[in-house]
């Protein structure tokens, strides 16, 4: 693969990706951003291995209202849910953060969305609104996504144990009301009378909205029987609580290595400086990215970054192993009551690609045009490991291994294009990536909740590395 492919950065790690979900919703009750709806799907609104896809429902940001005069008037008594009904104004307090006040956010939610779905149920199916069923879905989903999101983010970035564990044990309980919620039946068969009764008064992004309610319903087999039902729902609440279990066991994973200096020759003396010491006087590497990236990418002991890649790629395999493959067979066991060839079709449906035969033809055709290219540039770093070894008189083994890599790309990018991201990170500083982030969503106490924790220097982390991706893409005329 090319350089300028590889170099793609996407955002890792389950705290990195919380952080930018809980950012977005988060702050949504604000007056300037008040609305916005990141809708979680059934069973895959948590972290970890993606759980189950495309049974969510569209933000209404996607919907406009029936454009017809026959829809039913604000005034109707089948409008079950007032737009001014569903208050989605949480504020996560940080500093007074208990795990009974988790909890009591936790049941508020399901309070909140079991009155919603409840005034949507209660409609009767002859009398069905946009106003009753539409806004109703709109405003439930919207009360467990930005909830949701403020009591399952302590889980990956506090630091009291105990907020940590409440706040897991209250997002395993939210994300099985959560399924309940969108394999709700009677919900399901108001949308569909909604769609006999008034889909030729709506305009195309309002007809889009409800025929995505009704495919998504019906790939969580909502026009199936109820053994059927039972046994996808029950999949789905097996999957979400592993999928929590899985991303809770990597927030807990707590290795840290021992280095003397001289094994962590190349590193800068800011990161040497940052790292923790045991008792025999060895600075400590996690396995966290804001150490395993640098050290890939800088510590010129080649057993050095073996020892981190290893031990990083080994993180939690005994029990995520059988996690996976756990889930493996769950997503197996759906694809068949669903009448899916494989679990990767049903997951295609809704995306671009549509099946897995086309991502497979593409990824074929893909690596037959980029395999010269991939030759080319490995044939490249071993150029550069080879005269390395020969330089520092160490032994060279003919092979670029997979903590090579990186290393040996840092060096390329340094010595043929005058790329030192070393020299780039000054201009983001902690502080102010901090102040940058909480302006672009308008919110002054965004500092205060998320503090000098781990999580932010992330973002730090993940942005110098996107400009240092942006910047060989240029030079490579990819841009």
């Amino acid at each position: 693969m090319s350089l300028v492919l590889r170099r793609f950065v996407s955002i890792r790690g389950s705290s990195l990706k919380k952080f930018v979900r809980v950012e977005r919703t988060f702050f949504s009750s604000t007056p300037a951003v008040r609305g916005f709806s990141a809708v979680p799907s059934c069973g895959d609104r948590r972290r970890g291995p993606s759980t189950v896809a495309g049974t969510g429902f569209p933000s209404r940001s996607l919907v406009s209202s029936p454009s017809s005069p026959s829809s039913t008037p604000a005034s109707s008594p089948s409008m079950a849910v007032p737009p001014d009904q569903a208050d989605t104004s949480v504020h996560l307090r940080w500093a007074d953060l208990t795990p009974e006040r988790i909890h009591e956010m936790k049941d508020a939610a399901m309070k909140q969305a079991t009155e919603i779905t409840d005034a949507i149920t209660a409609v009767p199916l002859g009398e069905v609104s946009y106003e009753g069923i539409i806004e109703g879905l709109e405003k439930r989903d919207r009360v467990t996504d930005i909830q949701g999101s403020n009591i399952d983010f302590p889980s990956n970035v506090h630091s009291d144990k105990a907020i940590r564990d409440a706040s897991t044990e209250a997002e395993k309980a939210l994300s099985d009301f959560s399924v309940e919620l969108r394999c709700n039946k009677d919900v399901f068969d108001r949308v569909v009378a909604y769609k006999e009764k008034a889909y030729d008064s709506l305009d195309a992004q309002g007809k889009r909205f409800v025929d995505f309610v009704i495919r998504d319903g019906r790939r969580i087999g909502l026009h199936l029987s109820e053994e059927v039902r039972s046994q996808v729902k029950e999949v789905d609440m097996q999957l979400s609580k592993f999928s929590i279990d899985f991303s809770r066991n990597l927030a807990e994973e707590a290795t840290k290595l021992p280095f003397t200096l001289e094994e962590l020759e190349g590193m800068p003396d800011d990161f040497i400086k940052s790292l923790e010491k045991n008792e025999d006087g060895k600075l400590l590497v996690t396995l966290k990215y804001p150490h395993t990236v640098p050290v890939a990418n800088l510590a010129r002991n080649a057993e050095t970054r073996r020892k981190v890649n290893v031990a990083f790629n080994s993180r939690c395999k005994e029990a995520n192993t059988k996690i996976i493959e756990e889930m493996l067979e769950l997503r197996k066991k759906k694809a068949a009551l669903l009448s899916y060839p494989n679990f990767a079709d049903y997951v295609l449906e809704t995306r671009m690609a549509g099946n897995s035969g086309d991502v497979q033809s593409f990824l074929t055709s893909l690596s037959q045009r980029i395999t010269p290219l991939s030759k080319q540039e490995m044939a490249k770093l071993l150029q550069y490991k080879q005269e390395e070894c020969e330089k520092l008189g160490r032994p060279f083994d003919g092979m670029i291994n997979a903590w090579d890599v990186s290393y040996y790309k840092t060096q390329v990018e340094e010595k043929e294009y005058s790329i030192d991201q070393n020299a780039y990170k000054v201009y983001f500083p902690l502080e102010k990536v901090t102040t940058g982030e909480c302006r672009s969503v308008n919110h002054r106490s965004c500092f205060q909740v998320y503090g000098e924790t781990s999580v932010v220097r992330e973002v730090c982390h993940h942005l110098r590395r996107r400009i240092s991706s942006m910047l060989m893409s240029i030079l490579h005329g990819a841009v």
